[in-house]
């Protein structure tokens, strides 16, 4: 949500295609927001993200960011490893490549980022 009441299915409905990715996208929004918690910084990242539809991993490193989670600055939660390729929401877990082989996680648990 934004200030005004405004969530992000509102933006959607200037959207004309919705694909996979996107859906992927605001399911990971869905997991790491707050609820009913208003954030501009959040609301205006994602309007640019949705008008530019682009969702890459530098966009979900950048949502990370914007909700108080450095990725750059992230260790593997598991080797301690600065070289991190996932992230997990729900867990608020960080995974290199090795360690993301040693874990079962379902699709929409895990992000490549």
């Amino acid at each position: 949500r934004n200030g005004a009441g405004h969530q992000v299915v509102d933006a959607l409905s200037t959207r004309v295609e919705v694909t996979e990715a996107l859906l992927r996208f605001l399911s990971f929004i869905n997991q790491l927001a707050p609820v009913n918690m208003p954030d501009l910084q959040l609301w205006h990242e994602l309007e640019a993200i949705l008008e530019n539809s682009l969702v890459d991993k530098a966009t979900y490193r950048r949502i990370i960011g914007v909700l108080g989670y450095d990725a750059d600055e992230a260790t593997c939660n598991n080797c301690n490893s600065k070289k991190i390729a996932y992230f997990a929401p729900r867990d608020i877990m960080f995974l290199c490549d090795s360690c993301f082989e040693g874990f079962s996680f379902k699709t929409n648990e895990i992000f490549s980022i």
